[in-house]
């Protein structure tokens, strides 16, 4: 069973540390370093990093040849925890881009490549996008899987409130993270979720944190980064992509929409648009993972 390195890395706050999984392949492809990029709510480990029939997305790479990392942005998994109370939701998207950048810059050195292949979910799909569009020449190519898009405001946004100590984290139980997950799918459908997940994901989650009884704390930021993205307020420019980008969504995510990938892909200078059936917005941890694997892959090649 593969094993995985954890690399420190320094992070967008000077007291906190940043870490990133490393899975090297046992004969290298050649290719450019993957690096993935985890959403909101659960770290690399119970993402890109949680084996299903043994094995994970990451050991998947591995054993076609590619040195594959994965970022735990602070507050997340392997990462330092921010302290307290903040003025406002900590992990906001625009501060921890610095840290995508401390991964990419440690992956660089590491390897001596040129440049990275991108991988975001989720969330971290606009992370992502708003890193590669200052710092085209890292990224040789990036994948937006389930990546959250600005869409058009409904309503006019309400006026701001005067700052004021806010939690620093949400909190949810396994439980409720996995009826969350399990209730993406069409309520006629029968599960999409990997018998794995039913089984072990819930306590992997709870004991990758464990400082609240029952529950899992993560950083508050990105619930309001989506509060921005849904009002129209976005923080990165699609039409900045400069690298080959593959959008890649399952046919049941509600966001983004085929209408939201549309726009983007009509955004973004030859953008490659995947649709795969049968998936929602936790595709690579349902029945159509294998699917997504192939697609990612045959876009990396």
């Amino acid at each position: 069973m593969p094993a995985y390195e954890v690399i420190d890395i320094p992070s967008h706050q000077p007291a906190l540390v940043a870490r990133v999984r490393h899975t090297a392949p046992d004969r290298a492809n050649g290719a450019l370093p993957v690096l993935f990029v985890h959403g909101a709510s659960f770290p690399s480990g119970l993402s890109f990093d949680f084996r299903m029939d043994g094995q994970s997305w990451m050991d998947w790479m591995a054993a076609r040849g590619y040195d594959v990392y994965a970022l735990d942005f602070p507050g997340y998994g392997l990462s330092d925890r921010y302290a307290g109370a903040a003025a406002s939701p900590p992990g906001r998207a625009r501060e921890v881009t610095q840290d995508v950048g401390s991964a990419v810059d440690a992956i660089l050195r590491r390897t001596g490549k040129p440049q990275v292949l991108l991988v975001g979910h989720s969330w971290g799909g606009s992370v992502v996008a708003r890193y590669a569009q200052d710092h085209a020449a890292k990224v040789a190519k990036l994948v937006l899987f389930a990546a959250i898009t600005p869409r058009a405001a409904a309503d006019p946004a309400p006026a701001a409130a005067p700052a004021k100590p806010v939690d620093a984290y949400e909190a949810l139980t396994p439980a409720q993270r996995i009826a969350a997950m399990d209730g993406l799918r069409p309520p006629q459908e029968p599960p999409l979720l990997h018998a794995d997940v039913f089984a072990r994901w819930g306590a992997q989650w709870l004991a990758s944190d464990g400082r609240r009884d029952g529950a899992v704390s993560f950083p508050a930021g990105p619930s309001a980064d989506l509060a921005d993205l849904q009002q129209g307020r976005s923080y990165y420019d699609p039409a900045r992509l400069a690298m080959s980008v593959l959008l890649v969504r399952g046919e049941w995510d509600a966001w983004p929409g085929d209408a939201d990938y549309r726009t983007l892909q009509a955004a973004i200078k030859g953008a490659t648009y995947v649709t795969i059936a049968r998936g929602t917005h936790v595709m690579h941890l349902e029945a159509a993972r294998v699917q997504l694997y192939e697609t990612v892959r045959g876009f990396l090649d």
